[in-house]
C-alpha cells in the first residue's frame, strides 16, 4: 500500500456488531487487572464475604443487640432484669434503661465492672466495650 492510496472504507457497524463490541468493552472494564489464567485469587466464598456485608450495613450490631436482649436475664439476674433492659448497642457502648434511680445507682456504683466483664466474656470485647445506664 502506497502513501497516497486512500484508506479502505470502514463498513458501518451493524446492530449485532455494535452489541458485541459494547459487551466486549464492558467485560474488559469489569475484568480490569484480572489475570485470566488464575481466577482463584479473585473469588471469595460466602463465608468470607458475609461478615463484611453485615458490618457495612450495620446488621452485625442489630444481631448483637437481639442476642443481648435474649441473654440479658441470664447475665444480670432476675431482679435486675425486671428493672432494666438494654435499649441499644451503639459504637460498642451498651445503653441500658433502668426503671428507678436506685437501680441505676446500684448498677453504676456496685455492679458495672462485674456486669461489663460478664458482657465482654459473653459477646467479646469487639462487640461491647462499655455500659451506660439511663433512667427510663
Amino acid at each position: 500500500m502506497k502513501k497516497n492510496d486512500p484508506a479502505p472504507e470502514k463498513k458501518p457497524l451493524t446492530e449485532e456488531m455494535r452489541w458485541k463490541l459494547l459487551r466486549r468493552r464492558a467485560l474488559a472494564e469489569w475484568r480490569v487487572g484480572e489475570d485470566r489464567g488464575n481466577l482463584q485469587k479473585f473469588t471469595r466464598t460466602a463465608a468470607e464475604m458475609v461478615p463484611g456485608i453485615l458490618k457495612k450495613y450495620g446488621i452485625d450490631q442489630r444481631m448483637a443487640s437481639e442476642r443481648l436482649e435474649e441473654a440479658w436475664c441470664g447475665i444480670v439476674g432476675d431482679f435486675i432484669a425486671q428493672h432494666s433492659r438494654p435499649t441499644k448497642l451503639e459504637r460498642r457502648i451498651l445503653w441500658v434503661a433502668v426503671s428507678q434511680s436506685a437501680v441505676k445507682y446500684t448498677l453504676e456504683r456496685e455492679l458495672k465492672v462485674s456486669l461489663l466483664k460478664k458482657l465482654k466474656d459473653e459477646f467479646g470485647e469487639a462487640t461491647i466495650n462499655g455500659v451506660r445506664f439511663v433512667a427510663g
